[in-house]
């Protein structure tokens, strides 16, 4: 060969590398892009609330619907004054009121019929719940900014997911690359919801899969899913739903600390109570326990914990196995629609009447 020939072979191979960089450095690009801003972006193309994509993902603040703190209503924390009954509602997309009007939502239904019960007080509610929290997260977020909202009241909504979402966060808290892996989990969440294509779903599932569980949390469940606690006897997921009951505990003395009371009140899925809503729920269908064997493992669990806490425990389920409303959640999602939260709210504000939490708050306006 030449050196006019190795000259234009030398420049045809820079080429050729020049254009695999830059190739290698725009997918790269690209996936930045994806990972910080992807799931975003689509939030945002889907017309859904934004969320922070950290280990807590909270909202971000919204006008006229979530003030600083991503919490609703869009009212500042100066609006909520020493001496008025201010309750604090924590939860997950329940309490948050995932597809309903906010003032659908129970936390804020309850608060008005605490309301026209006494008409002397001012009470405001500050609904603390965001999509995917656990009590683990929501202590994190109480501590942080509770103090701002001078509760006079805590009260603490626990769904059925808690329990494997409180595992997976208390995981993520302990291992830094976890937390990593937390926001391709969001990658792989929200754009399984834009593709309409199980091919390309079951591909991201394999691609983006779930670490496996540290030594000491391998007795939640064989394959740790979001319903461990509902597929097997309460004595095998015991040990596991201590990780809940202690940052419910934690959430209370939180409570007692800032000299404002505390209840726990637990939320039955649809399934539990009316088995034939939802039809065309493709969401969560291939994730809920088949078998009702154990369904009612976690109610059990807390009944017996009422015998010691410090503090009111209520389960709904009865509210809603008892009420002649159907249906009580989406054709096609198992979140509750108003005549849930109609159930929902009227039995808390009920119960929280009966156990006297709102009259020992009494203030004058």
């Amino acid at each position: 060969m030449n050196t006019r020939a190795k000259k234009t072979h030398g420049f045809f191979l820079l080429r050729k590398w020049r254009q695999a960089l830059l190739a290698l450095a725009s997918a790269t690009a690209a996936l930045v892009v994806a990972f910080f801003f992807g799931p975003q972006l689509l939030l945002r193309y889907k017309g859904m609330p934004v969320f922070n994509f950290d280990l807590d993902h909270r909202p971000q603040p919204q006008p006229g619907l979530l003030n600083e703190d991503g919490v609703q209503p869009d009212l500042p924390p100066t609006a909520y004054q020493a001496g008025d009954v201010n309750i604090i509602v924590l939860g997950d997309s329940f309490a948050y009121g995932w597809k309903v009007k906010q003032a659908s939502a129970f936390p804020f239904l309850a608060g008005r019929i605490l309301q026209s019960q006494f008409p002397q007080r001012i009470i405001r509610v500050a609904d603390f719940g965001w999509v995917s929290s656990s009590p683990v997260l929501q202590l994190r977020q109480l501590r942080e900014i509770g103090g701002k909202y001078k509760p006079a009241l805590v009260i603490q909504a626990l769904d059925m997911t808690d329990f494997s979402d409180d595992i997976r966060y208390t995981r993520q808290l302990r291992d830094p690359i976890l937390r990593v892996y937390r926001r391709f989990s969001f990658f792989k969440a929200w754009f399984n919801r834009l593709a309409d294509n199980d091919a390309f779903r079951n591909w991201l599932n394999r691609l983006i899969t779930q670490p496996p569980l540290p030594k000491d949390m391998n007795d939640c469940g064989e394959s740790h899913s979001r319903y461990y606690a509902l597929e097997q006897p309460l004595a095998q997921s015991e040990p596991c739903l201590q990780v809940t009951w202690n940052a419910i505990q934690a959430a209370a003395q939180w409570a007692a600390d800032a000299g404002a009371r505390y209840a726990l009140f637990i939320l039955p899925r649809f399934q539990q109570y009316h088995p034939t809503e939802c039809p065309h729920d493709a969401w969560e269908s291939r994730e809920f326990p088949s078998s009702r064997a154990y369904l009612f493992e976690p109610f059990a669990y807390f009944e017996a914990k009422k015998k010691s806490a410090p503090f009111p425990i209520h389960s709904l389920l009865p509210d809603f196995q008892q009420s002649n409303v159907y249906p009580t959640v989406f054709d096609d999602d198992p979140h509750y629609n108003e005549n849930g939260h109609r159930i929902a709210g009227e039995a808390i504000a009920r119960y929280l009447l009966a156990d006297g939490l709102i009259e020992a708050q009494r203030r004058s306006r």
